[in-house]
């Protein structure tokens, strides 16, 4: 189970070579309705070099339902072809789905290895984010335009190398990122500098860890060490 939104549960198969992209399947719980993907064709885009190595799949998630009483919806894989993220966007209703593969993302460069990638992502706000583990950065997607930026997590969470962790919180809805340290809790509550993808901590608030189930479901403190993306998130996660 890789993603969970608006009501769609999104599987992907347990194991499979990094390079190909895999069929999804998605479920709708309340309806018993469920749609098994297709893999995209080898021809989207044009010219492309499926086999040359250079492709990491990272995740799917759902992205839009476009009616709610039908099982039609939008799904989107991330991979990181060649150092740049690309969106492949599955649009699917009435047993028909068609695929369409964006230009890589040129505007930005994955240094790390994909392999250190959180294959299950979190919706936030309105946006969505992939961890990348031993990483200060988040790989954020607008679902709007389907851009990808870089976000930098405030400079205390990425100096030390804490394991942190993105959400919102329960209260107000606002971004927040999360750490433990020392049987700690630490929040903050991030927005961003306006024409900067760098997040700011607009207020931190520390917190035992005794009662960091009132806000965080358990075990948030294991959770953190998780490379494949079985973390919990902070707060409420749509």
């Amino acid at each position: 189970m890789y993603d969970v939104h608006l009501g769609l549960v999104l599987f992907l198969p347990m194991s499979l070579p990094s390079r190909i992209l895999p069929r999804i399947l998605v479920l709708n719980p309340a309806s018993c309705c469920r749609a098994l993907l297709p893999q995209p064709p080898r021809n989207a885009p044009p010219n492309d070099r499926w086999c040359s190595g250079r492709r990491h799949f990272v995740g799917a998630i759902v992205l839009l339902l476009v009616h709610p009483s039908k099982l039609c919806f939008d799904a989107v894989c991330l991979t990181i072809d060649d150092k740049h993220p690309r969106a492949w966007v599955a649009s699917y209703c009435d047993n028909d789905c068609s695929w369409r593969a964006l230009p890589w993302d040129t505007g930005v460069t994955v240094e790390v290895d994909p392999y250190w990638f959180e294959g299950r992502s979190v919706h936030a706000v309105w946006d969505i984010y992939w961890h990348i583990c031993h990483s200060s950065r988040l790989l954020k997607l607008d679902p709007a335009t389907l851009h990808f930026s870089d976000l930098l997590a405030p400079s205390e969470l990425g100096d030390s190398h804490k394991k942190f962790r993105i959400g919102k919180t329960p209260e107000d809805g606002q971004l927040a990122m999360a750490a433990v340290e020392d049987q700690e809790m630490e929040f903050w509550e991030c927005g961003e500098a306006r024409g900067s993808n760098n997040a700011r901590a607009l207020d931190k608030r520390n917190g035992s860890c005794d009662h960091v189930g009132k806000v965080v479901p358990p075990p948030f403190g294991p959770a953190l060490d998780t490379r494949n993306g079985s973390c919990d998130r902070v707060g409420e996660v749509t």
